[in-house]
């Protein structure tokens, strides 16, 4: 691999900064402690605020984002753009936003991404750990630990032109761990892989979390995010519309199907009693209604009071919540 000299430093009597005094400088200190925070990335009236007529006020946050460390956290965007704010605050890992002690303990792997091939894996984690600022004693630690981590231990040697799509997801996720984060970034890890790759990522990020790793998992397929998320956030417009942990979201309400015989318009007050009827239709002699209840406990309660009324039940059947029936909500009906 060759290396371009850096001719900023070149020539007689040249008073350049070397990198490190650049590092010094930028950094105001050498230490890479952060202090300790709970969460590893919080926001505060963080917005962007446009000027004059149609103005913009697009808040990237309502109630402050908070993210409890470790966790996997899923976010769902649905934006026409992605502004740059221009009032509050953030913070990552307890430092303000922009801090290089912060971004040092922070990993990250884009959707889009293209390697070097002609690279062997271990030569693209040392290329990448030596961009981190590890020393070599460092990348000789931690490539081997990485490679464990994605199941990728026995390839480490051969090319990246040789590695298959799944493997280049895994080995991008080696090297968003090259620096041991705090804090990962991951945007659309599973987009593109077959359901044996998609799984194999999950575990990854499963793993992570058992490790005391905090994920921020950037993703449009909600079957992934409910899938290995504690908490969602649904971005819509620059605006986060829903937050919180994801059993919560998805335990606010169910509907419940219902297929009945012929009943009186009595029978249809009742049930109204214990929620709203989302749909009624025929099923030849049959119908079937949709109910949108507030809690399973419901249902026992339900199917009793229609066993009184001697209407004939053929089938009960709940159906929960999915994340995608929230972010539609959410975005369509603009539930907050």
């Amino acid at each position: 691999m060759e290396r371009t000299p850096d001719r900023s430093s070149k020539g007689k009597g040249s008073d350049a900064p070397t990198d490190s005094a650049r590092r010094r400088e930028h950094d105001g200190n050498d230490s890479d402690a952060i202090p300790g925070d709970r969460n590893a990335r919080t926001t505060k009236g963080l917005r962007r605020e446009g000027r004059g007529r149609g103005r913009d006020d697009r808040r990237a946050d309502r109630r402050g984002l908070r993210l409890p460390r470790p966790e996997r956290r899923g976010q769902k965007h649905h934006h026409e753009d992605a502004p740059r704010p221009s009032a509050g605050t953030a913070k990552l890992l307890g430092q303000p936003r922009g801090s290089v002690a912060a971004r040092r303990r922070i990993g990250f792997l884009p959707e889009q991404f293209r390697f070097h091939e002609w690279l062997r894996g271990v030569e693209f984690l040392d290329f990448h750990g030596e961009l981190c600022g590890l020393s070599r004693a460092e990348r000789r630690r931690r490539i081997p630990e990485v490679l464990e981590v994605v199941g990728l231990a026995e390839r480490g040697q051969d090319r990246l032109r040789t590695y298959s799509k799944g493997m280049l997801q895994r080995i991008g996720l080696a090297q968003a761990l090259i620096n041991d984060p705090a804090l990962v970034f991951l945007d659309e890890p599973t987009s593109a892989l077959d359901p044996i790759g998609r799984r194999e990522v999950r575990d990854i990020i499963r793993d992570l979390k058992a490790r005391g790793m905090t994920v921020f998992l950037n993703s449009h397929l909600l079957s992934e995010v409910e899938t290995v998320c504690d908490r969602v956030a649904i971005v819509d417009r620059g605006r986060v519309v829903r937050y919180g942990p994801l059993d919560e979201l998805l335990r606010e309400s169910l509907d419940v199907t219902l297929v009945l015989g012929p009943h009186e318009a009595t029978v249809t007050r009742q049930i109204e009693e214990f929620g709203a009827i989302e749909a009624d239709e025929p099923d030849g002699q049959r119908r079937e209604l949709r109910v949108r209840l507030d809690s399973l406990d419901d249902v026992p309660q339900l199917v009793a009071t229609l066993a009184r009324t001697g209407v004939t039940i053929y089938g009960v059947t709940p159906r929960r919540r999915t994340l995608e029936d929230v972010f539609l909500g959410a975005v369509e009906g603009g539930t907050e």
